[in-house]
């Protein structure tokens, strides 16, 4: 099903991108790539279209980051003879040791192909930076907004929600605004499209939130991230001070201060509204 959706006419890019990708799915001798830039601006989607119909191993590194995957996994497979590709996603996750044992295989193995993919360029290590072509992804929304809106046909102000909801991440954008489309085509649904788009973009585990905020008062912690609990009282607070604190909070949370602390800190707020 991916493989009949995936092609370069449903691929939305700057034009730059698209000729790139263009010339490389023709090349014979490709770099090793590393694609970077925010959440949603077509990385993943551009390494795919670039390796379909070709050998490859595409690894997610938020589930595989320890040096044994590296040399189980990579490592065997570049040691074929065979001009093939290796993609890491979401490589910011590997650790300093995996990353030093690829650079090593990114020299020993010529007939293979690496592409690292990642949100954040500075959590990739310089040798690695220094052995790869390096490609920045950004969202040019203007004129990806002007396409899926008439794709979708939403409204202009139901686009202004929906960007909102999803900080400008333009994948779950076009998905949201999909479904909608499908939603209101519906006549049975009686929603207003403020209330379907919540919906879509997870604002109906509202309550879910509530519920464990009020559990961390009385130290019970369970499994919804510190991350999606700081955002539910960041569009609940108007208070500039407790912004202040919760932006801070949320770049903690982000770098791996564990949530007992950022709980701790939460719980120490003061006039914090759960409404």
């Amino acid at each position: 099903m991916e493989n009949n959706f995936l092609n370069l006419n449903n691929f939305i890019a700057p034009e730059w991108v698209l000729k790139l990708l263009e010339k490389g799915k023709t090349a014979n001798n490709i770099p090793h790539l590393l694609l970077y830039g925010p959440p949603g601006t077509g990385k993943t989607t551009f390494a795919k279209l670039l390796t379909k119909e070709k050998e490859c191993l595409m690894l997610n590194a938020s589930d595989e980051r320890g040096i044994s995957t590296i040399r189980n996994k990579v490592k065997v497979f570049a040691q074929f003879n065979k001009q093939k590709f290796i993609v890491l996603d979401e490589c910011e996750n590997l650790t300093k040791d995996s990353q030093t044992c690829l650079r090593r295989i990114l020299e020993d193995y010529n007939s293979t192909t690496f592409i690292f993919i990642t949100n954040y360029f500075s959590k990739i290590i310089d040798p690695i930076k220094s052995r790869t072509l390096k490609i920045r992804f950004k969202s040019n929304l203007s004129d990806i907004v002007n396409n899926l809106e008439r794709e979708n046909g939403v409204t202009g102000d139901e686009l202004k929600k929906i960007l909102i909801e999803t900080e400008g991440d333009i994948r779950k954008t076009k998905y949201i605004m999909h479904g909608l489309s499908v939603v209101k085509m519906n006549k049975n649904v009686k929603l207003e499209s403020s209330k379907i788009i919540e919906y879509f973009t997870g604002a109906f585990i509202y309550d879910k939130n509530k519920t464990y905020v009020e559990n961390v008062e009385e130290n019970q912690f369970n499994s919804v991230p510190a991350v999606n609990c700081i955002k539910y009282l960041v569009k609940r607070n108007e208070s500039y001070e407790n912004a202040i604190i919760l932006g801070e909070l949320e770049r903690m949370a982000l770098n791996g201060v564990p949530e007992e602390i950022i709980y701790e800190r939460i719980k120490n707020i003061t006039n914090i509204s759960l409404d």
